[in-house]
């Protein structure tokens, strides 16, 4: 039988965060150009790595989910979290992570609908 001690899942978890974060840095610059175009690598690792935190804290641990958090944070500002409408949909730890980052989805959409002026008919 195959036994994994702890030091070695403590590096194997390790490496794992460090490509989530580097590919996290490359969804950003895919989803959300025009937010990180001026970012320099330090300061997208230092907001990737505080994201993957903040997220982790709302009970957020999925890859889908946090890197939609993160995109989020990208649109709204590294705290977005904090505003009212955010915390309430993200501290009902009765919902689901993904019900939670869809909710959040949704409030961004429907604000963003708003500002937007509509096409003439």
């Amino acid at each position: 039988m195959l036994t994994i001690r702890a030091e070695q899942m403590t590096a194997f978890t390790a490496r794992f965060e460090q490509t989530f974060l580097e590919s996290s840095v490359d969804f950003l610059k895919a989803e959300a150009p025009e937010v990180v175009e001026n970012a320099s690598p330090e300061e997208l690792d230092s907001f990737v790595t505080e994201c993957l935190r903040r997220a982790r804290g709302h009970g957020i641990e999925d890859a889908y989910c946090v890197r939609q958090f993160m995109l989020f944070a990208a649109w709204r500002g590294p705290t977005f979290d904090e505003e009212p409408w955010a915390r309430a949909i993200l501290e009902d730890t009765r919902r689901a992570p993904l019900t939670r980052i869809t909710r959040l989805e949704d409030h961004l959409a429907s604000t963003l609908a708003e500002q937007t002026p509509g096409e003439p008919e």
